[in-house]
């Protein structure tokens, strides 16, 4: 009878180790299969902001202006009440402050909005888009909100939080798109302050080329008298214990459920594409938001921010108002933020904040990138 090529006893062992490497070898698997998962189910589209400032031609609707608009809202199209034929500018800031100092220093391209009333709400539903060097001609869709601004000449300020429709020749997925605009509806006078600011969060891998065509109406003014904008990007973003931050700095009396600081940098566009660069220079400014209660579509916020006005001081600015928590294709955990926030008359006379950026589901103090916020101030002190 011949003999075993390994002993009985050596031959277990030997199976024994053979099927623990096994395991091992499925565990490792297991784990190498879950965290290539998890890694796919993190990762994240590019995201872009694109910022630029907007002022009415003066020029009726073109043709092609009026097709959009009417293709859109069908028979509403006999109750809009704006059709606004407008120039895109990128803008330069102080860069000690944010303030807007050269608010048409490079044509980008042409844009154009059209609203009609809603019939449910008292807001308005817009079609607007936006030529932008890389993503192209960008549309989107959604609500407006009109506040009421007590200054002469009974200016409304106009914010809007629109959906971007993908473009798949361009790479564009998605995105944002809301503004911070006045319509000046009794003052028509050429030196009225009027016009806005927009800001547009597109999603997706897009391609950024130079801007710049066309000639810039000679109606087009730089600036607009008794209206100044800054543009800011929050950083250092912090979701922070309500219980450790005062907010009745911003008119808050009952606890805030959710609270978040932030400090402020300057967020200034390329000259050519309008794009906001994604690394941030030194703080300029804080801001802290204390988000009450949750309401239809978002929350109720009361916000302060630490400004410089020209000269260097520092003053305070007080808000209240709702940030609007939208659907995003930049992630599945993802939620889009846009604010509203009326600023209460104290160190100005009146105005309005907006936001643009990302958050967490379900966390309105979260901060999933750095959002772009834009400030609009009547009665800015100048010293």
């Amino acid at each position: 009878m011949s003999q075993p090529l390994v002993p009985t006893g050596r031959r277990r062992a030997l199976v024994l180790l053979l099927a623990a490497l096994a395991a091992v070898a499925a565990l490792l698997a297991t784990q190498s299969a879950f965290i290539g998962t998890a890694n796919a189910a993190t990762e994240r589209p590019p995201v872009s902001y694109y910022t630029f400032r907007t002022r009415d031609t003066g020029a009726p609707a073109t043709t092609e202006q009026n097709t959009r608009c009417n293709t859109y809202f069908g028979i509403r199209s006999l109750t809009t009440i704006t059709r606004l034929n407008a120039l895109l500018f990128a803008f330069k800031g102080d860069p000690a402050s944010g303030r807007l100092v050269d608010q048409t220093a490079n044509l980008l391209g042409p844009g154009f909005i059209c609203a009609a009333p809603k019939l449910s709400t008292d807001e308005v539903d817009a079609y607007a888009y936006s030529s932008l060097p890389g993503p192209g001609l960008v549309e989107a869709t959604g609500p407006c909100g009109l506040e009421p601004v007590a200054v002469n000449g009974s200016p409304l300020i106009l914010n809007c939080a629109l959906a971007v429709k993908p473009i798949p020749a361009k790479n564009v997925l998605g995105g944002l798109i809301t503004s911070n605009s006045l319509v000046n509806v009794l003052d028509r006078s050429e030196n009225a302050p009027t016009g806005s600011v927009w800001t547009a969060q597109v999603v997706g891998d897009v391609q950024n080329t130079g801007g710049g065509t066309g000639t810039v109406p000679p109606t087009i003014k730089p600036d607009t008298p008794g209206l100044d904008f800054y543009s800011l990007r929050s950083t250092g973003e912090q979701d922070v214990a309500p219980s450790t931050v005062d907010c009745t700095a911003a008119g808050l009396e009952a606890k805030p459920i959710a609270v978040r600081t932030a400090n402020l940098v300057v967020a200034e566009p390329d000259q050519t594409t309008g794009r906001i660069p994604d690394a941030s220079g030194p703080s300029v400014g804080k801001l802290t938001t204390c988000f009450v209660r949750p309401v239809t579509g978002g929350y109720r916020a009361f916000a302060v921010a630490e400004l410089k006005v020209p000269g260097g001081r520092t003053i305070k600015v007080t808000a209240r108002g709702d940030c609007r928590t939208t659907a995003t294709v930049a992630g599945s955990g993802l939620r889009g933020q846009a604010c509203a926030l009326s600023v209460r008359k104290a160190s100005v006379q009146a105005g309005l904040i907006t936001s643009n950026g990302l958050i967490n589901a379900g966390e309105p103090a979260s901060s999933a990138d750095h959002a772009v916020w834009t400030f609009a101030l009547f009665g800015l002190p100048r010293s």
